[in-house]
This record gives structure tokens, C-alpha cells and sequence, in this order.
């Protein structure tokens, strides 16, 4: 398994919820990286915070943010 946050409401942070998935194996023409450490743009909290804005992003939720941490 590996975790991930995710949000399924607009809102503050505190709407994140941290979420377990099942671990996807690569296809023969994918790979596969381990991420140390990520980072979130002010825009992204933006949208997340404005339902009204995110729309015009292609914003749908439940949203997984682009970041799975590996245990």
C-alpha cells in the first residue's frame, strides 16, 4: 500500500485527507521513481480553496494530489 492525500470537499488544508492505495505496478513501457519530497504552488491551494475557480482548471473532485509517499 501507499499513501496519498487527498480531498473530496473545497476548503483549508484541513479538508486533506490522508489515503491508503494500492501500490501500481509499472507497464513494460512505464517506470517507476521513488519521491523524497514534494512541494504544492500557491495556485494549487487557490483552487482547492475555490470551487468556483476550479472548474476553469479541470478541477473534479474526489482530487488526489499529484503525490504518493512510499513507505
Amino acid at each position: 500500500m501507499v499513501k496519498a492525500l487527498q480531498y473530496k470537499t473545497f476548503g483549508k488544508p484541513d479538508v486533506l485527507q490522508l489515503v491508503d492505495l494500492p501500490l501500481v505496478h509499472p507497464k513494460a513501457d512505464e517506470v517507476s521513481i521513488k519521491v523524497s519530497h514534494v512541494g504544492l504552488n500557491p495556485m494549487d491551494w487557490a483552487i482547492m480553496g475555490n470551487p468556483e475557480v476550479a472548474p476553469n482548471f479541470g478541477v473534479k473532485l474526489p482530487k488526489l494530489l499529484p503525490m504518493i509517499l512510499l513507505e
